[in-house]
């Protein structure tokens, strides 16, 4: 499969990791194994609250969705008028 690696884990995870690191994991045993997920998870935490109180980040978030806010407001302005219009069509039996 062309989404999956030669050992058939999924190639959108395996970009991430270094191929040794694969290997030496594939020889682990059930603790070692846990003992990875326990760590990673506490990373991710530990990396979420970080980022959850990146004030710059936080800024430029805000800023995005200022930015954003103008586009977005006319898409769904126009997807209403489509749907508006199905709508329309359909009551009148022409759909």
């Amino acid at each position: 499969m062309a989404n999956k690696n030669k050992l058939g884990f999924p190639a959108k995870y395996a970009k991430h990791l270094d191929p040794g690191w694969m290997e030496d994991v594939d020889s682990m045993g059930e603790d070692d194994l846990k003992k990875i997920i326990v760590d990673s998870e506490g990373v991710i935490e530990q990396q979420e609250k970080l980022m959850e109180d990146d004030q710059k980040l936080k800024e430029i978030k805000e800023l995005f969705k200022d930015l954003r806010g103008a586009y977005t407001e006319a898409i769904q302005h126009q997807k209403a008028k489509i749907k508006y219009a199905l709508f329309s069509l359909e009551k009148a039996g022409k759909m």
